[in-house]
């Protein structure tokens, strides 16, 4: 039988790799609310809770942005881009732009792959979670 301390929040930072300043954050948002607190009201995370964190953790830095953050990057991008090839004088100087371009669209696409590969990651692990809670035997 082992026996669980709750631990303050800097440490409960600490152990699920995340700033304290994040873990406040996840705090105020309701993500990581302790389950216990010190005789002097100091909020104490259990190893539960932790691992809570850790999975919001996981969720947050496989996403890193939303659908419409990228649609409007992409937009930005491909908005400014022509307006430079519109305002270019020469054939060359258009080209130029426009391989810039191509280039900034092809390490996005780097980005956006190396984060799919994360959700897809992510996403196994949320399987294999699925399956350790089917596992639990059923309260009586």
């Amino acid at each position: 039988m082992s026996i669980e301390i709750a631990v303050p929040a800097q440490m409960a930072a600490r152990r699920a790799a995340i700033s304290l300043r994040r873990l406040r954050g996840y705090e105020e948002a309701g993500i990581a609310v302790p389950s216990e607190r010190s005789d002097a009201g100091t909020p104490l995370y259990t190893a539960q809770d932790v691992e809570r964190v850790v999975r919001a953790r996981e969720l947050e830095d496989a996403i890193a942005f939303t659908t419409e953050q990228l649609q409007r990057l992409l937009a930005d991008l491909v908005a400014s881009r022509r307006a430079a090839v519109q305002a270019a004088d020469d054939r060359l100087e258009k080209r130029t732009i426009l391989a810039e371009a191509l280039a900034e669209l092809d390490d996005l696409r780097t980005i956006v792959g190396g984060r799919l590969e994360r959700i897809t990651d992510l996403d196994a692990r949320l399987a294999a979670w699925e399956d350790e809670v089917r596992d639990l035997p059923a309260g009586r």
